[in-house]
């Protein structure tokens, strides 16, 4: 069984494009299709969709889906003027419509602009940021982004005192529950400072982490440990995870790592599918490890394919190897196949390839008898055989 990429070439139809909008319908089945939705489980980016088609409208027109547009429901008025020439009242209601769009906590400006015809840039102009429009709307809990002081927000980068880069890093930290910060999350959520200022200010980035009393980490990680960590994120969305996901849990390694590892997101993407279709056999990993400073995980400078003996990895052995349980668990749909929980629609539910006819009775470890069990279902197994 070979594995391929979900995704679609850049060249590929548009009807080929139409077909796969159909089945993301079919997997998110809700009462609208919105852009987020699509790119949590499309094969393709919604931008580069409405490069070849159009607006998000006319795409779900294309695709019979016009009932399923969650977009601007506009007054006449709206459709007329300007939107500066709306008032206060009616851009804020616009931006209220546009909240209950959304089932996550937060709604960014991104979000905005992909369901209104109003810029966000009319809330800077009127309210003075986001935060403060989101404040005006009732919607203050729904930020997900920074908040400065009045005295963080005057000087320039050049002008923040070591302290006020120090609170700045507390306070993210604080925002996202973790004990240290990454690149990537100065990034995201930072505006008045960016990750070379912290580093310059302070000589190194892990002595900004100390100065500011978070977690100092070295991690080390081989490409397998990267691929590990890439079937756990995508066992997890029960799906190819996307760029970003790979900064949230259950990622223990940033997408930047692989970006800079392999090249991009999409080639670390083939390099995982390349190793999924070699199969547990014939290779292992051997390290030769350096320790480097890093905010990013990845510290290993070179990784060699050997040969190894072939009764080393094989149905004799109880460990279940990295593509051998990829294809367990995508033949399953990474869904339990005794009460179907999975992952994707239950965040708590842990899922373990397990064999069918146990170990210790004489179970060979082969795509034959092994099986995907949540944990309460495999508890429950103990080391009876399945039926």
């Amino acid at each position: 069984m070979k594995f391929e990429l979900q995704t679609l070439p850049r060249n590929c139809s548009n009807e080929e494009i139409i077909a796969d909008i159909k089945r993301v319908d079919l997997i998110v089945n809700k009462d609208f299709l919105t852009q987020t939705d699509y790119e949590k489980y499309g094969k393709m980016s919604s931008a580069g969709i409405k490069k070849r088609l159009g607006d998000w409208k006319t795409i779900l027109n294309l695709a019979g889906l016009e009932h399923k547009y969650a977009g601007k429901e506009i007054s006449e008025k709206m459709r007329q003027q300007k939107a500066q020439h709306l008032t206060d009242e009616e851009v804020l209601d616009e931006l209220k419509r546009v909240s209950k769009i959304f089932n996550e906590n937060s709604i960014t400006m991104a979000d905005f602009d992909k369901n209104s015809e109003i810029a966000h840039g009319t809330f800077i102009t009127r309210f003075g940021g986001w935060h403060n429009a989101l404040k005006r709307a009732g919607l203050e809990h729904r930020y997900s982004g920074k908040i400065i002081t009045e005295k963080m927000r005057g000087p320039r980068v050049k002008a923040l005192s070591d302290n006020n880069i120090i609170q700045e890093l507390q306070r993210i930290a604080k925002f996202l529950k973790k004990d240290t910060v990454t690149h990537e999350d100065i990034r995201n959520h930072s505006d008045i400072m960016s990750v070379g200022v912290v580093s310059r200010r302070f000589g190194s980035w892990n002595q900004a982490m100390e100065k500011a009393g978070l977690k100092v980490t070295y991690f080390r990680f081989s490409d397998e440990d990267c691929f590990e960590n890439l079937l756990n994120v995508w066992t997890q969305h029960g799906r190819q995870p996307r760029y970003r996901e790979m900064n949230i849990a259950p990622s223990k390694i940033g997408a930047d790592t692989y970006a800079s590892r392999f090249g991009n997101w999409h080639k670390a993407l083939e390099a995982f599918v390349a190793r999924m279709n070699q199969g547990d056999k014939e290779f292992e990993q051997v390290s030769k490890e350096e320790k480097v400073e890093t905010v990013q995980p990845i510290i290993i400078d070179k990784i060699e394919i050997i040969k190894i003996r072939p009764d080393i990895l094989s149905e004799n052995r109880r460990e279940i190897g990295l593509s051998l349980r990829y294809k367990v668990l995508s033949i399953g749909k990474f869904k339990c196949v005794r009460c179907g929980a999975s992952p994707a629609t239950d965040p708590t539910c842990k899922l373990h390839v397990d064999h069918i006819l146990p170990f210790s009775k004489g179970g060979k470890t082969k795509l034959e008898n092994l099986q995907i069990l949540c944990e309460k279902c495999n508890l429950g197994k103990g080391n009876r055989h399945s039926e």
